[in-house]
Formats: C-alpha cells, structure tokens, sequence
C-alpha cells in the first residue's frame, strides 16, 4: 500500500530531486502544492494548484494524506517582509490546516543557519527558526531537518561559487577559516525520505550535511581545482566591517547591493552538522567532497553540464574576449529575478536570441557591445547599464536582451510568482517605496552615465564623421 505525501516547494531545486526520488522508490502517492503547474509535467506527482497563504486553495486536499512535506521558502536577497510571509505565516496557515485535516506527520526542512549565534542581520534565518518553533508547538508528530550548503547541477549556490571560484584570484571573506559541511542534493532527499520511513516523529531537529567538515577556503579550493584542474590565488579580506555596511545599506538599497549581510553569515559562522541518527545513516553512502563536485560538473549525464562548460569556458576565455559572454543569461535572470536560472530558462533564451538576431555581439554597435559587455560584469554593473539605456538606449542590445528575456521568466514558474503575487503595502509603504525605488533608479542612473556616457558620445562622434564622409 502507497502512503500518500503532500510536499511544498516541489518546483523548486531541493523539491525537483525529493520528488524523482519518492517516485523512483516506487511506494508514495505524491501530490504537490504549486501556483502553476509546470510546463514539463509528468504523470506524477498530482498537482494541486494553491496558494500557500491561502489555506482554503488546499486545506479539504489535506484530508488526504499521512504526511507533509514542506519545503517552500522564500531565500536570498529578499526582504525581511517577504521572508516573514513566506517563511513564518505561510508556515502557520499550512500547520492550521494540516491539524485541522488529522494529518499524523509533518517534515520541515529548515537550514543549518537557524544555529548561528547571531542572525539580526539574517532575516531569512530568523524567520526560519520562528517556523521552527511553530512546527514544534502544532501539536502535529514533526521532525525538523536542517541542510548545510546543498550542493547539485541546478543549486543557487553551487552557480554563485563556482563563478566565484572559476577565477584565478579570490577574494576570501574572514579568510575562509569557518567550516562548512556541503550536502549533495540526492544525499539531503534520500535523508527526507528516511526521515519520513523511520517514523520518529518527536519534533526532534537534525542537520543534516556532507561526509566531514572542512574549511570554506579549502572548499571553494576544491571547486576551483575541479573547474580549472589548478590551484587558485586566496587572499583574505575582512568580513565584519563588510557586513555592518551592507547591515546599515540594506534598508533602502537592497535591490542594488550585489549580497546582503546575512548571506554573508556563512562566512562567519561554522556550519558543519551536530551528529545524529539520520546523518549517520546517510554517511555510508555519501561521496567525497572532491567526487561530489566532480558529479556535478560532469552532471548525471554523462556529460559536462551546460551551466558549468559555461562557468569554464568564461573563466579560461582568451584575452580580449568578453570574459562574461557565455554566463549573460545567468546574470540578467537574477537581476530580473533574483533567482539563478534553470536549464529551460537558458535554452528558450537561446533560441529566441537567435530567432531575433540577437546572439552575435559582432552584429551590434560598437556603444552596444560596450553596455552589454558592462552588463555581464554582475549584477551591479547590469543595473548601472539598465538605468543608463533605459533613458538613452532604450532600443539598443541591451534592453532589447532584457526585454526578451523578461518575456520568457514572466510565463515560468516558479520565476511568474514574483510578479503575480502582489506584496500588501499601506499607502504610506507605497509612498516609500516609490521614493526609494526612485533615489535608486536615479543614483544608478547617474553611475550609469559616468561610465557610459564618454563611450556613448564617442560613438556618436565616430557615427557623425562616417556619415560625412559617405556624403563626401
């Protein structure tokens, strides 16, 4: 007999792989909350189209199923309102409905982070430990599990390090000395599904990681040497003094800051696991770190993935060429998104690029090839050269890029929900946001212009000469 499972978050990376893995084990019955359902869809798991704030889109389905799984999150560069939504109240509303169904079994994934001494600027971490403590106080049987770093092919972080960590110099904040325990991702899901089989259901919380610990500057070493087969440059630099800046920025530039303070938390505090039951059942069968990260740029595959050939041949590109060209679409998803992006979302952009003439950089303007080639730089520089073109280059490469590219991740979960799911502001919340989002448009604006503006004119001087010489 099948045990019926009702999992959040299933669109996601962690969710993606716990749901191949509970279907290949061949004994659940998977259903999935999600606010589309996705375009590549199998026979399983069952979609259950809802909304989690809204417990009335899937509270009668609950009444269903033995367990619940909940993984959805809202992570990185958000605002402590949005991750007090997601992460706290969202929680809440899914307990309360859970209870009121009899469910007998509730996993929550949280994150190791929720054990760092300090977490005022880390409000993706506060509001993680508060779900917690919902969890424990429902009344529901639970068991809460706490990943370190999860690595894999499609992983937030595995995109962010392993660009950092494709290059030959290294900036290490606090020297890198904290220890970290990095998971791959079908190590943590086999974790979950033995979580929910063993049955100990006593609001217990384990973290679970990676076979041993080690220091953050011998991981990303160990990336390094895995991308470009050679040992890179380390050098140390201070993480407090960075982390109160960005602590005193975030509150009206956090759009435009490149990490906040509490992402950079992993740098200060150590992250390896507390042993347990669970990760010592999963050590046995776990890869060296060094295996791990060699499965993972090979890919399940066989072969290279197309995000990491990327990442190696941008970070080995000849002198001279746009160091950044291959790795466009990864950095102007984020900055549209805040989200690294997928292998669909790469290949649909691919081909409308090229449906529109807009792959080759050698068909462009040499002004155009001077904003795109800012733009790739990061996601700082991307918005430096938006604000600049939108006011005077609004039909140049760039925006056109931007646009097209808008046009594919606005139809795509789980990128549509940023701008389907309106964020509740009080008139005066409006005000403000309007006025901050303006002093950032217009601060990049003016930094836009600084580095553009010389090139621009420059190009129009050379366009101007050439057509009176033509006329000549």
């Amino acid at each position: 007999m099948s045990e019926s499972v009702f999992i959040t978050g299933a669109t996601g990376f962690i969710g993606k792989a716990l749901i191949r893995r509970l279907i290949a084990a061949g004994t659940y019955s998977i259903t999935a909350l999600v606010r589309h359902v996705p375009e590549q869809k199998s026979n399983e798991p069952n979609w259950i189209v809802g909304d989690l704030l809204d417990s009335k889109t899937y509270q009668s389905s609950l009444r269903n199923f033995d367990a619940v799984i909940h993984l959805a999150a809202t992570t990185g560069k958000a605002s402590p309102y949005e991750h007090e939504l997601t992460n706290v109240e969202g929680t809440r509303k899914l307990l309360e409905a859970a209870k009121t169904a009899g469910v007998q079994r509730f996993v929550y994934v949280s994150t190791v982070t929720v054990t760092f001494p300090d977490r005022r600027w880390h409000s993706y971490a506060r509001t993680k430990k508060r779900a917690e403590t919902l969890v424990r106080q429902s009344g529901i049987p639970s068991i809460i599990l706490r990943p370190t770093i999860v690595l894999g092919e499609e992983s937030p972080i595995w995109r962010s390090l392993s660009r950092i960590a494709s290059r030959s110099i290294i900036l290490m904040p606090n020297g890198g000395r904290v220890l970290v325990q990095p998971i791959l991702v079908t190590d943590l899901v086999y974790g979950i599904e033995q979580a929910l089989s063993k049955c100990q259901f006593q609001g217990e919380a384990l973290d679970l990681g990676g076979p041993s610990p080690l220091p953050f500057a011998e991981f990303v070493r160990a990336i390094h040497r895995g991308l470009r087969g050679k040992e890179p440059w380390l050098f140390p630099v201070p993480l407090l003094p960075v982390r109160g800046v960005l602590g005193l920025l975030e509150p009206v530039a956090r759009p435009v800051l490149p990490i906040t303070a509490g992402q950079l938390a992993l740098f200060a505090y150590n992250s390896a696991v507390t042993p347990n039951w669970l990760h010592d059942t999963l050590k046995g069968r776990m890869l060296s770190l060094e295996e791990t990260i060699a499965s993972i740029i090979v890919g399940t595959s066989g072969q290279e993935s197309a995000v990491t050939k990327e990442i190696t041949r941008s970070s080995s590109a000849p002198t001279g060429e746009p160091s950044h060209r291959d790795m466009a679409y990864v950095v102007f998803t984020q900055y549209l998104t805040n989200q690294a992006p997928t292998e669909y979302i790469a290949k649909q952009y691919r081909m409308a690029l090229a449906a529109r003439g807009l792959a080759k950089d050698d068909d462009f303007s040499a002004f155009d090839r001077v904003t795109l080639n800012l733009a790739r730089r990061g996601l700082v520089w991307t918005r430096f050269a938006d604000a600049y073109c939108a006011i005077f280059r609004r039909h140049g490469a760039l925006r056109r890029k931007l646009i097209l590219l808008m046009a594919i991740v606005e139809h795509t979960p789980p990128y549509s929900d940023r701008f389907d799911r309106p964020i509740p502001r009080s008139v005066i919340g409006l005000v403000s946001f309007l006025f901050l989002q303006g002093i950032q448009f217009t601060l990049s604006l003016m930094v836009g212009a600084a580095l553009l503006l010389p090139a621009h004119l420059l190009s129009l001087y050379r366009s101007t000469r050439e057509g009176q010489e033509g006329i000549q």
